[in-house]
């Protein structure tokens, strides 16, 4: 990471830069954000830092969904450091980094001149535009031919303006919005759809519409994992 990143979550001293022998680096902790994992032959470089337990405890309940380990990890004279590393708990296929995690992942091996590893840029802004696609397209299904007509409206409103946004206004009308009004943002565009929604289509529906509503319900919380990690995590501190 940057170290303007980390200096907005945590306080600590940096030490060395390190090679940590025999694992590889991959982009796949909920398919899009760091990992490591163990491959025999494979190296990473990275950083060597010192935290206290105040801090490290900080980036525990920061790092979601990461384990911690124990690595030893060669600093810059060949000294071997017994250090902690995060892990992920939860590793999926990778499909490619957001582009303003790789942005702070290729400061700082720039930063620190060390050889940036490979990252596939995974492109969001085409991601939300078939979403909210699909999403208006099932709020035309609800409202014309089931009985949740009021929630077919309100899905294809919002789901057809966000693709409105995102095609011809590089979505400045909800990113203004989000960061004017940053709780009602995450209510009513994250929160609603998610625990309202998709929850009352699945127990309500016909067979058809409880997959498509189970369907629905996870691409929301795959979303609220994204706003999670990507916003409210960068914006702790």
């Amino acid at each position: 990471m940057s170290k303007n990143h980390l200096n907005k979550i945590i306080n600590y001293k940096f030490l060395d830069t390190g090679l940590l022998k025999n694992f590889k680096l991959k982009f796949n902790h909920f398919g899009l954000y760091g990992n490591i994992e163990e491959s025999i032959g494979s190296n990473i470089y990275g950083t060597i830092i010192n935290i206290d337990k105040n801090n490290l405890n900080k980036l525990k309940k920061i790092e979601f969904m990461y384990k911690i380990i124990k690595v030893k990890v060669n600093d810059s004279k060949n000294n071997i450091i017994e250090c902690l590393a995060f892990k992920s708990k939860v590793p999926l296929m990778e499909i490619g980094v957001l582009p303003k995690y790789q942005k702070k992942v290729i400061e700082g091996y720039e930063e620190n001149n060390l050889p940036l590893p490979k990252i596939k840029k995974f492109n969001y802004e085409l991601f939300k535009v078939i979403i909210n696609t699909l999403g208006f397209c099932f709020g035309i299904y609800l409202h014309f031919y089931t009985k949740f007509k009021l929630i077919g409206v309100l899905l294809f409103i919002v789901d057809f303006s966000m693709v409105i946004d995102q095609i011809f206004n590089d979505t400045r009308f909800y990113n203004n919005f989000s960061d004017k009004y940053p709780k009602l943002f995450f209510f009513l565009y994250k929160i609603i759809p998610t625990f309202v929604f998709a929850p009352y289509i699945i127990y309500n529906g016909n067979e058809l519409l409880k997959y498509g509503g189970i369907i629905f319900l996870i691409i929301d919380i795959i979303t609220l994992i994204k706003y999670y990690i990507e916003n409210l995590i960068t914006n702790k501190n």
